[in-house]
């Protein structure tokens, strides 16, 4: 009975860390957002790795929604040294998402979960390219 009762609160405390990190994102300076929403990705993932493919969409879409928070803050303003360090950070931790949604699309037994972890994985891989145009812009900064 108590394992029952587990599964049945797995879900809304995927909606309860999902919304934390939401609201910290929403409080955090523009400069650290990218950079947070890629952490936070990487901590998803991490827990859909260890979650049943049914209860874990609602981690792939979080992941998703952090893709999207990374692509818009990218450019990242001030100094341009820290911006260039930032973007590279950015760049390893979307590397490593994408390696482990490929890992994870591999592994997919329903064909939902399966285009899930697909999409996102196809959203790292055109995230890596505007990472490494920020990069651009930012290098052309410091000449």
């Amino acid at each position: 009975m108590l394992a029952c009762a587990t599964i049945a609160y797995a879900g809304p405390a995927w909606h309860a860390e999902i919304t934390i990190d939401n609201i910290r994102l929403f409080f955090a300076p523009n400069t650290e957002k990218a950079l947070m929403a890629a952490k936070f990705a990487e901590e998803r993932i991490s827990e859909i790795k260890e979650t049943e493919e049914e209860d874990a969409l609602p981690g792939i879409y979080a992941v998703q929604d952090m893709l999207t928070t990374i692509e818009e803050h990218l450019d990242i303003k001030g100094n341009a040294h820290k911006a260039l360090k930032k973007q590279q950070q950015i760049e390893d931790k979307v590397i490593t998402i994408n390696h482990d949604l490929t890992g994870l699309t591999d592994k997919a037994k329903t064909e939902e979960y399966k285009l899930a972890l697909t999409h996102a994985a196809l959203r790292t891989e055109i995230l890596l390219d505007e990472v490494a145009l920020a990069k651009q812009k930012t290098k052309a900064k410091l000449k």
